[in-house]
């Protein structure tokens, strides 16, 4: 009896603990929910205390006749910093008349942030969504008033996209401490279901002012799924896609995406004035980051970091990119080549896009006025490629005629112009036996020689030709030499 009474005490105690815990667990619930309530109440209250300041802003500044007040209650506005706050400040921009513009920009320059920059954008997809709402049809649907009131919201949109973009200056100081806050926002609004163009085009004016620092942000910004933001937005920064493009594809700290989209703008850079430009600057100044191959300890890289090194040469997609246009060549040759700065870099460059283009230009450098460096990248142009051996011989002949120009140009004691002889072998038999015809007499005793020797691995034919028109400029060991190669 004792254990069933012990039994029943425990029971019931439990029943009473639980009921107790679940007691507390009401009043804990009804305290949170009392709480909850209360800071909902209070965000309320701050919301409305807010727009009730938002509110007398904007009537300060309706109402007030000074252009200081004006701007104070605009830089009033944009110090409060909320989206209400930002969005009342383009309001008021949307009704000023253009020449009132330039009381918005003291106060940007006064109180603007980063917030009140991208919600520029913002205000103008609200714009656009109010015309929507009002008219949500195709135009060939539209009765007259409908097409007017739509041609009418257009054109003030259009004109407050031109009052935001006279901020440039304002937009140009924010930005510049915050370019990758902007290409984060720019990139997330190319990634929204229904981006609209004015919209996208004003959220990229911070990025596009700051020039290459903006394209290189927004570079450093896409992943798998957001890169196509820099394919459509790479026309607004023109000129300034060049180096961004170029560090972010050889920088070995680049992610993949990064880099492959990097080069995928290097193949497609444009042929325009300022671009190429940008590009030979970029090719004579060569890789911008170290090419180490050791480490801080004095070792060695891995394989894999070598080819990584050669992987990220960009010098090689802009070669590929620009080959066979003419236009580039031409500019390219006619501004640079004659500049005694890095002139091999010029002359390398010129030669892989456009040889045949680049030929005539090649051919009327002053050889004993260049650089050593100018020197040789002239000469290792003679080099053909077997890639041209098996397209035909269209470059082939060009190269044969900046042969004939530099041996001219070279003095017979130049140790050069005696290895130069070895390309003569690379011409048609044509070419080789109208050079020997020509130059012969002109030649040391050691190209004499050489050329006895190379005309014996010719055709019998051009062979018998080239000795029968030097025998009468040979001495007598050459006439010995000539006789010794016919009767092999």
């Amino acid at each position: 009896m004792k254990k069933q009474l012990m039994v029943l005490v425990i029971v019931i105690g439990c029943f009473f603990i639980f009921g107790c815990d679940q007691h507390k667990e009401k009043q804990l619930s009804e305290k949170q929910r009392a709480v909850q309530a209360q800071k909902i109440t209070q965000e309320k209250e701050k919301q409305k205390i807010a727009q009730a300041q938002v509110d007398r802003h904007i009537a300060v500044y309706r109402t007030s006749d000074v252009k200081e007040g004006k701007i104070s209650a605009l830089a009033k506005l944009l110090n409060i910093n909320t989206k209400n706050s930002i969005q009342a400040y383009y309001l008021l921009l949307d009704e000023s008349s253009l020449e009132q513009v330039e009381l918005f920009n003291i106060a940007m320059g006064q109180e603007g942030k980063k917030e009140a920059v991208n919600g520029a954008g913002d205000y103008v997809q609200t714009r656009i969504n109010e015309v929507r709402k009002r008219i949500n049809k195709p135009s060939e649907e539209l009765n007259n008033e409908e097409k007017e009131y739509k041609s009418q919201q257009e054109k003030q949109i259009l004109t407050l996209v031109f009052k935001i973009i006279v901020h440039a200056k304002e937009f140009k100081t924010i930005a510049s401490k915050n370019p990758d806050y902007f290409a984060r926002k720019l990139r997330d609004a190319y990634a929204g279901k229904n981006f609209e163009i004015p919209v996208l085009k004003i959220k990229s004016v911070p990025l596009i002012i700051l020039k290459e620092k903006g394209f290189e942000a927004l570079l450093r910004t896409v992943d798998e799924k957001t890169r196509t933001v820099i394919f459509y937005s790479k026309d607004d920064f023109e000129e300034n896609i060049v180096n961004p493009s170029l560090k972010v594809c050889e920088d070995t700290r680049s992610t993949r995406v990064q880099r492959e989209s990097a080069g995928m703008m290097i193949i497609d850079f444009p042929s325009t004035n300022k671009v190429i430009d940008k590009v030979v600057e970029a090719y004579k100044h060569g890789r911008y980051f170290d090419e180490s191959t050791k480490t801080s300890r004095g070792k060695k890289t891995t394989l894999e970091k070598l080819f990584e090194i050669s992987a990220s040469w960009w010098g090689n997609l802009i070669k590929s990119n620009y080959r066979g246009d003419k236009y580039f060549t031409t500019y390219v040759a006619e501004k640079y080549l004659n500049n005694p700065d890095d002139q091999d870099r010029v002359i390398e460059l010129i030669s892989n896009i456009d040889f045949k283009v680049a030929c005539p230009y090649l051919c009327k450098l002053d050889y004993a006025s260049l650089s050593v460096k100018a020197q040789e990248a002239l000469r290792m142009c003679l080099y053909i490629s077997p890639i041209e051996e098996n397209n035909g011989t269209q470059f082939i002949r060009e190269r044969y005629k900046l042969f004939v120009s530099l041996f001219y140009q070279m003095n017979c004691r130049d140790k050069d112009r005696s290895n130069l002889l070895f390309h003569l072998s690379d011409y048609s038999s044509d070419n080789q036996i109208a050079f020997v015809t020509n130059c012969f007499g002109k030649m040391t005793k050691n190209e004499k020689e050489t050329i006895v020797h190379m005309a014996s691995k010719m055709d019998i034919i051009s062979r018998n030709i080239i000795y029968k028109a030097i025998e009468k400029e040979c001495d007598e060991n050459l006439l010995n030499s000539i006789d010794y190669y016919k009767n092999l």
